[in-house]
């Protein structure tokens, strides 16, 4: 058989079999909708609407947070809605393509031939491409801006790591929107639990006003009343033990996929098949990372498991035999790039060796517990959840940077009395997670140290106020509906 006839087939097959899959992942239960899907979602319909529509979304993200899934809702969502014909929503995916032999550009090159039967220029009809694990294809940049700038009446959905955007000449990037997959948050995690709760309308908002709009502690402590009543009020009653829903979810939440699982051993096998593949596969594919560094990668993420506390370059290289800190370097740059962590640096002016230090926080809590679990060493203790506990502020933190420009920057204090110091526009916040009781003479010895406009004490006892010292105690749960 031809080449082009086998592409033929392959592409014809997609529109039977894409529909399939989601069908079977709709039996499956997990279609609830996310945050994501939503402003999505709006692209789609404001395209098809021609109103002001963007026609290149790119989804970079994490490996396992869903990016494929929110794909082929989009794909049922126009097929369900006749949004336009069958044959004008594809889908593709580059892993497979690559399996099959097949170069995205000669697929592409087939569709406008075979299916279309029309040059790109001349569709006069919607059309929705999704290319999705664009990373295991070497050009996809250059034939994504060429198939934008051949049509107006194209909307392309291209999803892959989440160092997809570092791979974008500034023309397409310029072209393009980039909406970034996340982790699910705690507000997210409870929203698709499915038990029934939801939030009130302006609760981040209110919580946002609260801890990054204050004066000082007890302004923020009498604003933060309306978020926690109304929280309780609705999440007692469906989930009366939602400290232990809490516990779950930084333990194994994070990624859509475990919530369908009931079983821990699993959940944490999953999870670390799925950095096995960002390893093996997706750096492999992406990255300059030799075979050996590739080795290595592990033992320098079981280091990274058992520590919250700031570790240089040097210091990993003495824990490893035959590692350079070059390599080091190397290893902690691709997996900032693959999304699994990031170095947070410390705050003021920083001497040579303090530069090569970092904070390093896990993207997903999860994935510092599935590293504990497979060395043997994980349990609910208190020292392990606050561990946790850090990365899921830390994620929480950069978030807020993002989306909502409330955080301008996180950096930790010399010292290490705190965890955090963050900066907003009302002034710098010390913030320090703790699974427990915990001394405040740290936290306030850097408020001092900073000037800071208050210190916040997130933690698993109830809110309160410190008034002489000024610190405020949010209990984690509250906290993480940011």
């Amino acid at each position: 058989m031809e080449y082009k006839d086998k592409i033929l087939n392959y592409i014809d097959s997609q529109f039977h079999l894409v529909p399939h899959l989601i069908e079977q992942a709709t039996e499956k239960g997990n279609f609830k909708t996310r945050f994501s899907f939503l402003r999505l979602r709006q692209i789609l319909v404001n395209f098809i609407g021609d109103k002001n529509y963007e026609r290149l979304v790119i989804l970079p993200g994490l490996r396992g947070v869903g990016k494929t899934t929110l794909l082929y809702q989009l794909y049922r969502l126009i097929n369900r809605n006749n949004m336009c014909k069958k044959e004008n929503n594809l889908y593709l995916s580059c892993d497979v393509l690559s399996k099959q032999g097949f170069e995205l550009k000669d697929v592409i090159d087939v569709y406008e031939d075979k299916i279309l039967g029309i040059p790109f220029e001349k569709i006069k009809e919607k059309v929705v491409i999704m290319i999705d694990e664009a990373h295991y294809c070497e050009n996809w940049g250059d034939i994504v801006k060429i198939l934008y700038d051949r049509s107006k009446n194209i909307l392309i959905f291209v999803s892959g790591s989440s160092s997809l955007p570092l791979e974008l000449s500034t023309d397409v990037v310029r072209r393009s929107r980039i909406e970034r997959v996340y982790p699910l948050s705690f507000l997210e995690y409870l929203i698709l639990k499915g038990n029934g709760f939801l939030p009130y309308d302006g609760l981040k908002d209110d919580l946002r006003k609260a801890l990054f709009n204050s004066k000082d502690s007890k302004d923020a402590f009498l604003l933060l009343e309306k978020v926690i009543m109304g929280f309780r009020n609705k999440i007692i009653p469906i989930s009366p033990n939602y400290r232990k829903e809490f516990e779950d979810f930084i333990i194994f939440g994070g990624f859509p996929f475990t919530m369908l699982q009931k079983q821990d051993i699993i959940i944490f096998q999953k999870i670390i098949a799925i950095l096995e593949k960002i390893i093996y596969q997706d750096l492999l594919t992406y990255s300059s990372l030799s075979k050996e560094t590739l080795n290595k990668i592990f033992p320098i993420l079981n280091i990274l498991s058992d520590t919250v506390s700031p570790i240089s370059f040097e210091t990993l290289s003495n824990n490893q035999e035959n590692i350079k800190k070059t390599q080091v370097f190397e290893i902690i740059s691709n997996l900032n790039k693959a999304g699994v962590l990031e170095g947070i640096p410390i705050e003021g002016p920083i001497t040579k060796v303090e530069r090569n230090s970092r904070k390093y926080m896990f993207s997903v809590p999860s994935i510092r517990s599935a590293l504990i679990w497979n060395q043997g060493k994980f349990k609910r203790s208190s020292e392990v959840l606050g561990k946790l506990l850090e990365d899921a502020v830390f994620n929480t933190l950069k978030r807020e940077q993002i989306f909502s420009k409330n955080v301008i920057g996180i950096s930790y204090p010399e010292s290490q009395n705190s965890d955090f110091i963050i900066k907003t526009s009302s002034g710098k916040i010390v913030i320090e997670c703790c699974w427990g009781d915990k001394d405040v003479k740290g936290i306030i010895k850097v408020m001092k140290e900073e000037n800071a406009s208050f210190g916040i004490i997130v933690s698993d006892n109830g809110e309160k106020f410190l008034e002489e010292e000024n610190i405020l105690y949010i209990p984690k749960e509250i906290f993480l509906l940011l």
